[in-house]
């Protein structure tokens, strides 16, 4: 039986009709309520799993870029400073969470000039996302 012709008979005739004669849901419903739980349940997992992406040590390279934010920090014109391309010595202590970087950087002075000045920083990895200031703690910047 169509649930169209189920739809169609009136209480009294539903009554005396045997339930193996009522219309079934459809396989595909029942497929796509289990598609959209399992779907759900893959969501709620790999959200659950972003912490653990967060909690990865950063690279050389990583450090290098966020070792560029606190140096501009430092410079009389932030704006034009002008970082060499993964041109930079690092040291990097994994099991204290320490990096100490030194390169250079050509910046304006305060009369307009350009300048290449040598820098070095000290910081620490206190855990978090790598591309976030407050997952750092600034020891040292020196710049010369």
């Amino acid at each position: 039986m169509k649930f169209s012709e189920w739809k169609a008979l009136t209480a009294d005739e539903r009554k005396v009709i045997k339930w193996r004669h009522r219309p079934h849901i459809k396989a595909a419903t029942l497929f796509t309520i289990a598609f959209a739980l399992l779907a759900f349940l893959f969501i709620a997992r790999v959200g659950k799993n972003e912490t653990v992406h967060l909690s990865v040590k950063p690279n050389a390279a990583q450090a290098y870029k966020m070792a560029q934010n606190f140096v501009k920090d430092k410079l009389k014109l932030p704006a034009s400073a002008d970082f060499p391309k993964n041109s930079f010595e690092s040291n990097i202590d994994t099991a204290s969470n320490s990096y100490q970087l030194s390169g250079m950087v050509n910046a304006q002075d305060v009369a307009g000039h350009f300048q290449k000045q040598q820098w070095t920083a000290k910081m620490k990895f206190i855990g978090g996302d790598w591309a976030d200031r407050k997952s750092w703690q600034v020891e040292m910047v020196d710049i010369k």
